[in-house]
């Protein structure tokens, strides 16, 4: 499921078109999972340093929303 969603676009906040994405909300929800301290299996999030992963986790707007979701 993981590569599918990395492969589709689906992952991906810069994505030009919106409707291939997750929306804002999910994509904060999926960056408070991969940036928790809980250890994760591998195949459950992929390298944090590279690729949509990357762009992920330093979204600006992804990580506002994230402190929103958390709260």
């Amino acid at each position: 499921m993981t590569s599918l969603l990395v492969l589709s676009g689906a992952l991906n906040p810069a994505c030009k078109k919106p409707e291939n994405r997750l929306s804002d909300m999910a994509l904060a929800r999926v960056r408070l999972d991969v940036m928790s301290s809980r250890p994760a299996r591998k195949h459950w999030k992929g390298n944090l340093k590279a690729g949509v992963w990357k762009a992920l986790v330093e979204d600006a707007r992804i990580r506002d929303l994230q402190a929103t979701v958390e709260a």
